[in-house]
């Protein structure tokens, strides 16, 4: 009996590092489509490639029996998706309107609707997909865009095609979304509470991560796992995913046990995690996105006040980040742009979403001026 196959939109780290891992565990076979032609040529020629997973320890498994298409290979690719159990995109958020006139030629000519894993890190990332399948003539009964939550980390190694990624990390799918029968398929867990896994990366992996990166950076570390050895920072790690997940378990009724669990997780496994070996710029570029009003740190402070907890630490964090510079991020120099003309108020007005008679917006100005000199200097 032939194999049923998954198209995957984005053979980068998610693509090929994650989601073809885990189609080739449950036995399908993983049909990867990206833009980059000399990659799609290799990674053809190559027949196999390596994931390295890292936790506690390290293993490394081949994968193997995948087909990879170019997307100038617009016939293929139409088949490749009619005849597809179904899909997954990893091809970055701001890429999902590029490829929604692929999945839709391919849509038109299933007999039955195509579910759609969204395997992005990116906001309304499902309905911005959705909205382009629309536009590009498919109908709602033709599809389903599956929201998702990846909260497996993977990045690319010295070997062109080897992934290294994170072991034993899930990926929550949302249940409510899927049309048809739920493929037992391992490694995706479909819940009915999406929002909540969702909201517990948010304010836990990734606000973590952007203490770490703002504080890391302006104590001049060059690694995640550096900043989490500072114990200044490590304390507002603490502090932070403590109070975070309060708010969690009062907002979803997460359970107490499996949030401790969690956080014991990201700090001893994660965070100190000196084979990912994570560099502060990565976590710490985009700075505007990441300080947007719903995402890892105003949506959290939004969280704490609903639920009458302290805002200080998280105040604390966006108040370092408003200091981060780096040439090669343009966010960045274009949030030094905002300062220059309006001061750190500028930005946590304009970006944050602040307003100046709001408390915590004298709490974040108080700690953006505390850390005016602070780069190089021990973080108090």
């Amino acid at each position: 009996m032939e194999k049923e196959s998954v198209v995957i939109l984005g053979a980068g780290n998610i693509g090929r590092g994650l989601m073809a891992r885990l189609a080739t565990l449950t036995g399908y076979v993983p049909v990867m489509v990206d833009a980059d032609a000399q990659f799609v040529e290799k990674l053809r020629s190559a027949g196999s490639y390596d994931v390295r997973l890292t936790a506690k320890s390290e293993k490394t498994v081949a994968v193997s029996g995948y087909r990879v298409l170019s997307t100038a290979e617009t016939r293929e690719i139409d088949q490749a998706v009619a005849d597809a159990a179904f899909a997954a995109t990893a091809v970055g958020g701001a890429h999902l309107d590029e490829v929604g006139p692929s999945l839709a030629r391919g849509i038109a000519r299933r007999n039955r609707p195509l579910n759609i894993l969204i395997c992005e890190n990116w906001p309304r990332a499902d309905t911005i997909l959705r909205e382009t399948l629309l536009k590009a003539g498919c109908s709602e009964t033709q599809f389903a865009c599956v929201p998702c939550s990846v909260e497996s980390m993977a990045r690319g190694t010295s070997a062109l095609l080897t992934v290294l990624s994170e072991a034993d990390e899930p990926v929550y799918a949302d249940e409510t979304a899927w049309r048809g029968p739920i493929p037992p398929i391992e490694g995706l867990q479909f819940t009915t509470s999406l929002e909540a896994y969702y909201a517990r990366k948010l304010y836990t992996n990734n606000a973590g991560h952007a203490v770490l990166a703002y504080l890391g950076w302006l104590a001049e570390c060059d690694f995640i796992h550096e900043a989490l050895g500072v114990a200044t920072i490590r304390d507002t790690l603490d502090e932070l995913l403590g109070v975070a997940a309060k708010a969690l378990v009062a907002e979803y009724a997460l359970s107490k046990a499996e949030m401790r669990a969690h956080i014991g997780r990201l700090v001893t496994v994660r965070y100190a995690n000196r084979r990912l070996a994570d560099p502060i710029v990565r976590v710490a570029r985009d700075p505007l996105r990441k300080l947007g009003p719903n995402e890892r740190l105003m949506g959290l402070i939004r969280l704490l006040e609903k639920h009458d907890l302290p805002t200080e630490t998280v105040s604390r964090v966006i108040g370092a980040a408003l200091h981060y510079r780096e040439p090669d991020d343009a966010e960045s120099m274009t949030m030094q742009e905002i300062i220059d003309r309006s001061g750190g108020g500028g930005v946590l007005e304009t970006i944050c979403g602040m307003d100046v008679q709001e408390p915590v917006y004298a709490e974040c100005l108080g700690y953006y001026e505390r850390f005016a000199s602070a780069r190089g200097a021990e973080i108090n």
